[in-house]
């Protein structure tokens, strides 16, 4: 169905599944959920600097001649927003937590088993090494007018929107199960979340609360999803260079964006 072909439907499938089965897991199964679930990483880690070139250096030369100044614009406004969220966090957190009754530690967390099998895949390079050679790729090919370069540019941008679709799309969800999975089993879940929640309901934070209520937009980017983001790989701005290249036509038509 087309429910069932949604990303996000998928992934907080994903979330239940892996929290039920992770609550009634026992070590042996633990054992193949963990192995999956560093190998699934590692292939996602891999992707990532793929993901990075083949998104943002093709999207910078079909800026043309405004492509400095666009994307001089565009790096002033992406680190200004990441830099004022993690202050933003760090004052919410300096401001807020000291005057919440917070456990710093909980007894009975059981222990993950160890990685039966390791497959490490270590990506080409870091994600900040692909981000500055897409840069330079994109501004170079742009200054110079290198048609191939630009072709060929193209062409990995969709080889890279193929891998996107059909292999780090399809276990994404899987790894999301796999990893909440552990959370539970381990006892993150059901011992550690009602500790961190409960200060936010109990009479004596009431103040706090409120206050933490003011902004709940700016703190929930802040503190949550630009981790969720970071966890999977995805700074803001590659999210954001990922949406704006599946509205942007190529030679080949416009990109279909990934479902």
């Amino acid at each position: 169905s087309k429910l069932m072909k949604s990303l996000p439907f998928r992934l907080v499938l994903g979330v239940a599944i892996g929290i039920i089965a992770g609550l009634i897991a026992n070590e042996s199964f633990m054992n193949l959920v963990v192995t999956l679930n560093y190998i699934f990483g590692q292939i996602i880690s891999f992707c990532v600097p793929l993901i990075v070139i083949g998104f943002i250096a093709p999207s910078i030369t079909k800026l043309g001649k405004n492509a400095s100044r666009l994307l001089g614009v565009a790096l002033i406004l992406a680190y200004t927003s990441s830099l004022g969220a993690a202050l933003f966090s760090m004052a919410a957190g300096y401001t807020l937590i000291p005057h919440m009754s917070i456990q710093s530690a909980v007894d009975g967390l059981r222990s993950l088993p160890e990685v039966v099998f390791k497959l490490d895949i270590p990506p080409i390079m870091g994600v900040m090494s692909a981000l500055v050679f897409s840069v330079m790729i994109g501004l170079a090919a742009t200054w110079t007018k290198a048609v191939t370069v630009t072709k060929l540019l193209d062409e990995f941008q969709k080889i890279v929107l193929e891998i996107v679709q059909k292999i780090v799309i399809p276990i994404l969800p899987v790894y999301i199960a796999f990893t909440f999975c552990s959370l539970a089993y381990e006892g993150t879940i059901t011992k550690q979340a009602p500790i961190f929640i409960s200060p936010f309901f109990s009479p004596q934070n009431t103040q706090t609360f409120f206050l933490l209520r003011i902004p709940p937009l700016l703190i929930l980017e802040a503190s949550v999803l630009s981790p969720l983001l970071n966890a999977i790989g995805l700074s803001s701005f590659t999210h954001i260079s990922l949406m704006a290249l599946s509205r942007t036509p190529s030679a080949g038509g416009p990109i279909p964006e990934p479902s």
